[in-house]
Protein backbone atom coordinates (compact mmCIF):
# COMPACT_ATOMS: atom_id res chain seq x y z
CA UNK A 1 0.00 0.00 0.00
CA UNK A 2 1.53 3.30 -1.14
CA UNK A 3 1.76 6.63 0.88
CA UNK A 4 -0.50 9.39 -0.63
CA UNK A 5 0.40 12.32 1.86
CA UNK A 6 2.94 14.16 -0.31
CA UNK A 7 0.57 14.51 -3.27
CA UNK A 8 -2.11 16.01 -0.92
CA UNK A 9 0.38 18.53 0.54
CA UNK A 10 1.44 19.53 -2.93
CA UNK A 11 -2.20 20.05 -3.94
CA UNK A 12 -2.84 22.31 -0.93
CA UNK A 13 0.11 24.45 -1.86
CA UNK A 14 -1.16 24.78 -5.33
CA UNK A 15 -4.63 25.66 -4.06
CA UNK A 16 -3.18 28.32 -1.72
CA UNK A 17 -1.14 29.83 -4.51
CA UNK A 18 -4.20 29.94 -6.72
CA UNK A 19 -6.24 31.66 -3.98
CA UNK A 20 -3.48 34.24 -3.46
CA UNK A 21 -3.32 34.97 -7.14
CA UNK A 22 -7.10 35.42 -7.22
CA UNK A 23 -6.95 37.86 -4.20
CA UNK A 24 -4.14 39.84 -5.78
CA UNK A 25 -6.00 40.07 -9.03
CA UNK A 26 -9.17 41.10 -7.17
CA UNK A 27 -7.38 43.78 -5.11
CA UNK A 28 -5.64 45.15 -8.15
CA UNK A 29 -8.95 45.35 -9.90
CA UNK A 30 -10.69 47.24 -7.04
CA UNK A 31 -10.86 51.02 -7.28
CA UNK A 32 -10.34 52.00 -3.62
CA UNK A 33 -11.33 55.62 -4.17
CA UNK A 34 -14.54 54.62 -5.87
CA UNK A 35 -15.27 52.13 -3.11
CA UNK A 36 -14.74 54.74 -0.35
CA UNK A 37 -16.76 57.30 -2.28
CA UNK A 38 -19.70 54.95 -2.17
CA UNK A 39 -19.51 54.56 1.61
CA UNK A 40 -22.03 56.58 3.64
CA UNK A 41 -19.77 57.59 6.54
CA UNK A 42 -22.57 59.09 8.62
CA UNK A 43 -24.63 55.91 8.27
CA UNK A 44 -21.54 53.86 9.13
CA UNK A 45 -20.84 55.91 12.25
CA UNK A 46 -24.47 55.73 13.30
CA UNK A 47 -24.21 51.95 13.22
CA UNK A 48 -20.99 51.87 15.26
CA UNK A 49 -21.42 51.20 18.97
CA UNK A 50 -18.79 53.64 20.33
CA UNK A 51 -19.11 52.38 23.88
CA UNK A 52 -18.46 48.84 22.80
CA UNK A 53 -15.42 49.96 20.81
CA UNK A 54 -14.03 51.95 23.77
CA UNK A 55 -14.64 49.03 26.09
CA UNK A 56 -12.29 46.94 23.93
CA UNK A 57 -9.58 49.63 23.83
CA UNK A 58 -6.65 49.19 26.20
CA UNK A 59 -6.14 52.84 27.18
CA UNK A 60 -2.84 52.22 28.95
CA UNK A 61 -1.28 50.52 25.94
CA UNK A 62 -2.67 53.24 23.70
CA UNK A 63 -1.13 56.00 25.83
CA UNK A 64 2.16 54.13 26.00
CA UNK A 65 2.40 54.33 22.22
CA UNK A 66 1.60 58.07 22.09
CA UNK A 67 4.58 60.39 21.61
CA UNK A 68 3.42 63.33 23.75
CA UNK A 69 6.16 65.65 22.54
CA UNK A 70 5.29 65.15 18.89
CA UNK A 71 1.60 65.46 19.73
CA UNK A 72 2.15 68.83 21.51
CA UNK A 73 4.28 70.06 18.64
CA UNK A 74 1.24 69.75 16.40
CA UNK A 75 -1.09 71.55 18.81
CA UNK A 76 -1.80 75.23 18.13
CA UNK A 77 -2.19 76.44 21.72
CA UNK A 78 -3.63 79.80 20.73
CA UNK A 79 -6.35 78.24 18.60
CA UNK A 80 -7.05 75.70 21.33
CA UNK A 81 -7.47 78.42 23.96
CA UNK A 82 -9.64 80.47 21.60
CA UNK A 83 -12.08 77.58 21.38
CA UNK A 84 -12.29 77.16 25.17
CA UNK A 85 -15.36 78.70 26.78
CA UNK A 86 -13.81 79.80 30.07
CA UNK A 87 -17.15 80.65 31.66
CA UNK A 88 -18.59 77.21 30.96
CA UNK A 89 -15.37 75.63 32.18
CA UNK A 90 -15.47 77.57 35.46
CA UNK A 91 -19.16 76.79 35.88
CA UNK A 92 -18.30 73.09 35.87
CA UNK A 93 -15.51 73.48 38.41
CA UNK A 94 -16.45 72.63 41.98
CA UNK A 95 -14.21 74.95 44.11
CA UNK A 96 -15.05 73.11 47.32
CA UNK A 97 -13.91 69.76 45.94
CA UNK A 98 -10.85 71.41 44.43
CA UNK A 99 -9.88 73.04 47.74
CA UNK A 100 -10.52 69.81 49.63
CA UNK A 101 -7.80 68.17 47.55
CA UNK A 102 -5.26 70.92 48.35
CA UNK A 103 -2.82 70.14 51.15
CA UNK A 104 -2.00 73.57 52.67
CA UNK A 105 0.93 72.18 54.66
CA UNK A 106 2.65 70.74 51.59
CA UNK A 107 1.87 73.89 49.63
CA UNK A 108 3.41 76.17 52.29
CA UNK A 109 6.41 73.88 52.63
CA UNK A 110 7.24 74.61 49.00
CA UNK A 111 6.93 78.40 49.45
CA UNK A 112 10.16 80.31 50.12
CA UNK A 113 8.67 82.85 52.54
CA UNK A 114 11.89 84.86 52.97
CA UNK A 115 12.34 85.23 49.22
CA UNK A 116 8.67 86.12 48.80
CA UNK A 117 8.88 88.82 51.49
CA UNK A 118 12.10 90.17 49.97
CA UNK A 119 10.58 90.42 46.49
CA UNK A 120 7.42 92.04 47.82
CA UNK A 121 9.41 94.68 49.69
CA UNK A 122 7.42 94.09 52.89
CA UNK A 123 10.25 95.42 55.08
CA UNK A 124 10.47 98.66 53.12
CA UNK A 125 6.69 99.08 53.15
CA UNK A 126 6.49 98.52 56.92
CA UNK A 127 9.43 100.86 57.57
CA UNK A 128 7.95 103.57 55.36
CA UNK A 129 4.49 103.25 56.92
CA UNK A 130 5.89 103.22 60.45
CA UNK A 131 8.05 106.26 59.71
CA UNK A 132 5.10 108.15 58.23
CA UNK A 133 2.88 107.38 61.23
CA UNK A 134 5.62 108.34 63.69
CA UNK A 135 6.32 111.55 61.75
CA UNK A 136 2.66 112.59 61.82
CA UNK A 137 2.47 111.88 65.55
CA UNK A 138 5.61 113.90 66.20
CA UNK A 139 4.28 116.78 64.09
CA UNK A 140 1.08 116.82 66.13
CA UNK A 141 3.00 117.06 69.42
CA UNK A 142 5.26 119.78 68.02
CA UNK A 143 2.31 121.82 66.82
CA UNK A 144 0.65 121.67 70.22
CA UNK A 145 3.85 122.90 71.90
CA UNK A 146 4.26 125.69 69.34
CA UNK A 147 0.63 126.71 69.85
CA UNK A 148 1.05 126.85 73.63
CA UNK A 149 4.31 128.75 73.15
CA UNK A 150 2.58 131.41 71.02
CA UNK A 151 -0.16 131.83 73.62
CA UNK A 152 2.40 132.11 76.45
CA UNK A 153 4.57 134.66 74.63
CA UNK A 154 1.57 136.84 73.73
CA UNK A 155 0.44 136.73 77.36
CA UNK A 156 3.90 137.69 78.65
CA UNK A 157 4.22 140.50 76.08
CA UNK A 158 0.79 141.81 77.10
CA UNK A 159 1.74 141.74 80.81
CA UNK A 160 4.98 143.61 80.09
CA UNK A 161 3.20 146.15 77.91
CA UNK A 162 5.04 145.31 74.68
CA UNK A 163 3.51 145.60 71.25
CA UNK A 164 3.85 142.21 69.56
CA UNK A 165 3.43 143.82 66.14
CA UNK A 166 6.77 145.59 66.56
CA UNK A 167 8.71 142.49 67.65
CA UNK A 168 10.74 140.84 64.81
CA UNK A 169 9.50 137.34 64.13
CA UNK A 170 12.93 135.85 63.43
CA UNK A 171 16.64 136.53 62.87
CA UNK A 172 17.73 138.32 59.70
CA UNK A 173 19.98 140.92 58.11
CA UNK A 174 19.65 144.56 59.19
CA UNK A 175 19.09 147.25 56.55
CA UNK A 176 20.82 150.64 56.43
CA UNK A 177 18.03 152.08 58.61
CA UNK A 178 18.55 149.39 61.23
CA UNK A 179 15.40 147.44 60.42
CA UNK A 180 15.65 143.68 60.85
CA UNK A 181 14.85 141.77 57.64
CA UNK A 182 13.52 138.32 58.51
CA UNK A 183 14.65 135.64 56.04
CA UNK A 184 12.00 133.73 54.10
CA UNK A 185 12.36 130.19 55.45
CA UNK A 186 8.89 128.93 54.49
CA UNK A 187 9.10 125.46 52.99
CA UNK A 188 12.41 124.54 54.66
CA UNK A 189 10.96 124.06 58.11
CA UNK A 190 7.71 123.16 59.71
CA UNK A 191 5.06 124.40 60.07
CA UNK A 192 5.44 126.75 57.12
CA UNK A 193 3.85 129.68 58.97
CA UNK A 194 6.33 129.32 61.90
CA UNK A 195 9.49 128.18 60.11
CA UNK A 196 12.43 130.46 60.86
CA UNK A 197 10.58 132.27 63.66
CA UNK A 198 12.13 132.78 67.08
CA UNK A 199 11.38 129.83 69.36
CA UNK A 200 9.30 130.72 72.39
CA UNK A 201 10.08 130.47 76.07
CA UNK A 202 8.25 127.16 76.61
CA UNK A 203 9.92 125.32 73.72
CA UNK A 204 13.41 126.51 74.60
CA UNK A 205 12.96 125.66 78.29
CA UNK A 206 11.71 122.16 77.40
CA UNK A 207 14.67 121.64 75.06
CA UNK A 208 17.26 122.66 77.68
CA UNK A 209 15.58 120.61 80.42
CA UNK A 210 15.34 117.60 78.14
CA UNK A 211 18.98 117.80 77.04
CA UNK A 212 20.21 118.15 80.62
CA UNK A 213 18.14 115.13 81.68
CA UNK A 214 19.29 113.03 78.71
CA UNK A 215 22.95 113.96 79.13
CA UNK A 216 22.85 113.27 82.91
CA UNK A 217 21.21 109.90 82.31
CA UNK A 218 23.83 108.93 79.74
CA UNK A 219 26.64 110.05 82.09
CA UNK A 220 25.20 108.03 85.01
CA UNK A 221 24.77 104.98 82.79
CA UNK A 222 28.37 105.34 81.58
CA UNK A 223 29.69 105.51 85.15
CA UNK A 224 27.61 102.47 86.11
CA UNK A 225 29.06 100.44 83.24
CA UNK A 226 32.61 101.56 84.13
CA UNK A 227 32.09 100.65 87.79
CA UNK A 228 30.71 97.25 86.80
CA UNK A 229 33.69 96.60 84.49
CA UNK A 230 36.21 97.63 87.19
CA UNK A 231 34.50 95.38 89.72
CA UNK A 232 34.52 92.44 87.31
CA UNK A 233 38.13 92.85 86.15
CA UNK A 234 39.92 94.14 89.24
CA UNK A 235 37.54 93.09 92.01
CA UNK A 236 37.22 96.67 93.28
CA UNK A 237 33.70 97.54 94.39
CA UNK A 238 32.81 101.01 93.10
CA UNK A 239 29.06 100.53 93.34
CA UNK A 240 28.91 102.43 96.62
CA UNK A 241 30.95 105.38 95.38
CA UNK A 242 29.30 108.75 95.97
CA UNK A 243 27.60 110.40 93.01
CA UNK A 244 27.55 113.81 94.63
CA UNK A 245 31.22 114.45 95.27
CA UNK A 246 33.39 117.03 93.50
CA UNK A 247 34.82 114.42 91.12
CA UNK A 248 31.37 113.32 90.00
CA UNK A 249 30.12 116.91 89.57
CA UNK A 250 33.25 117.93 87.67
CA UNK A 251 32.95 114.96 85.37
CA UNK A 252 29.26 115.69 84.82
CA UNK A 253 29.95 119.32 83.88
CA UNK A 254 32.66 118.24 81.45
CA UNK A 255 30.31 115.65 79.96
CA UNK A 256 27.49 118.23 79.57
CA UNK A 257 29.85 120.63 77.81
CA UNK A 258 31.06 117.86 75.49
CA UNK A 259 27.49 116.69 74.82
CA UNK A 260 26.16 120.16 73.95
CA UNK A 261 29.21 121.32 71.97
CA UNK A 262 29.48 118.07 70.02
CA UNK A 263 25.83 117.77 69.01
CA UNK A 264 25.45 121.47 68.18
CA UNK A 265 28.69 121.41 66.19
CA UNK A 266 27.64 118.37 64.16
CA UNK A 267 24.10 119.32 63.16
CA UNK A 268 23.32 122.70 64.73
CA UNK A 269 20.92 121.15 67.22
CA UNK A 270 20.97 118.81 70.19
CA UNK A 271 18.95 115.55 70.17
CA UNK A 272 16.09 117.09 72.17
CA UNK A 273 16.17 120.25 70.06
CA UNK A 274 15.86 118.05 66.97
CA UNK A 275 12.93 116.23 68.57
CA UNK A 276 11.14 119.51 69.28
CA UNK A 277 12.03 121.00 65.90
CA UNK A 278 14.53 123.70 66.99
CA UNK A 279 17.82 124.88 65.51
CA UNK A 280 20.61 127.17 66.70
CA UNK A 281 21.50 129.92 64.19
CA UNK A 282 23.37 133.22 64.24
CA UNK A 283 21.69 136.59 64.83
CA UNK A 284 21.41 136.94 61.04
CA UNK A 285 20.00 133.44 60.50
CA UNK A 286 23.25 131.78 59.36
CA UNK A 287 25.09 128.68 60.56
CA UNK A 288 26.98 129.37 63.80
CA UNK A 289 30.75 128.90 63.92
CA UNK A 290 32.36 126.67 66.58
CA UNK A 291 33.39 129.67 68.72
CA UNK A 292 29.77 130.88 68.89
CA UNK A 293 28.60 127.37 69.81
CA UNK A 294 31.22 127.20 72.56
CA UNK A 295 30.19 130.64 73.82
CA UNK A 296 26.53 129.52 73.87
CA UNK A 297 27.42 126.40 75.91
CA UNK A 298 29.56 128.41 78.38
CA UNK A 299 26.89 131.10 78.81
CA UNK A 300 23.99 128.65 79.26
CA UNK A 301 24.74 128.05 83.00
CA UNK A 302 24.30 131.81 83.63
CA UNK A 303 20.68 131.55 82.45
CA UNK A 304 20.15 128.43 84.56
CA UNK A 305 21.87 129.60 87.76
CA UNK A 306 19.81 132.80 87.77
CA UNK A 307 16.72 130.65 88.42
CA UNK A 308 15.68 130.90 84.82
CA UNK A 309 15.86 134.68 84.68
CA UNK A 310 18.23 134.36 81.73
CA UNK A 311 15.36 132.95 79.66
CA UNK A 312 13.04 135.83 80.60
CA UNK A 313 15.56 138.22 79.06
CA UNK A 314 13.90 137.37 75.74
CA UNK A 315 11.03 139.64 76.81
CA UNK A 316 13.43 142.61 76.79
CA UNK A 317 14.83 144.40 73.78
CA UNK A 318 13.75 144.19 70.16
CA UNK A 319 14.71 140.61 69.48
CA UNK A 320 13.39 137.50 71.23
CA UNK A 321 16.75 136.32 72.60
CA UNK A 322 17.77 134.70 75.90
CA UNK A 323 20.76 135.83 77.95
CA UNK A 324 23.05 133.09 76.59
CA UNK A 325 21.91 133.88 73.02
CA UNK A 326 22.78 137.57 73.49
CA UNK A 327 26.23 136.65 74.85
CA UNK A 328 26.99 134.17 72.06
CA UNK A 329 25.40 136.19 69.24
CA UNK A 330 23.01 133.35 68.38
CA UNK A 331 19.27 132.65 68.24
CA UNK A 332 17.03 129.59 68.47
CA UNK A 333 14.40 129.19 65.75
CA UNK A 334 11.76 126.68 64.73
CA UNK A 335 12.98 124.29 62.02
CA UNK A 336 11.44 120.88 61.35
CA UNK A 337 13.60 120.13 58.32
CA UNK A 338 12.47 119.65 54.70
CA UNK A 339 9.77 117.10 55.58
CA UNK A 340 6.11 118.02 55.21
CA UNK A 341 4.60 119.19 58.47
CA UNK A 342 1.25 117.51 58.02
CA UNK A 343 -2.18 118.94 58.81
CA UNK A 344 -2.41 121.80 61.36
CA UNK A 345 -3.64 120.81 64.79
CA UNK A 346 -6.89 122.22 66.24
CA UNK A 347 -4.85 124.43 68.54
CA UNK A 348 -2.87 125.85 65.58
CA UNK A 349 -6.08 126.57 63.66
CA UNK A 350 -7.51 128.32 66.73
CA UNK A 351 -4.42 130.53 67.02
CA UNK A 352 -4.51 131.39 63.30
CA UNK A 353 -8.19 132.34 63.51
CA UNK A 354 -7.56 134.66 66.50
Amino acid sequence: MSDTRPPRRSGARRLGGLAGAIVDATVQGVDIDAALAGVDVDDLLDRVDVNAVLDRVDVNRLLDRVDVDRLLDHVDVNRLLDTVDVNRLLDRVDPDRLLDRVDPDRLLDRVDVERLVARAGIAEIVASSTGAVAGRGLDTVRRQIVGLDVILMRLLYTLTGRDTAKVPIGPGERTATGELQTPDMAGVGAPAEMSGHYAGLLTQALAVAGDLSLATTLYTLFLTLVASAVTTIFGVDLAGASQSGPLFVGGLLAWLALYLTGTLGIQGRTPVMALLGLRLVTRTGGEPRPRRILAWVVALPLSLLSLGAGFLVMLLGREQLTLHDRIAGTAVVYDWGSREAGMPSPLTRFIESH
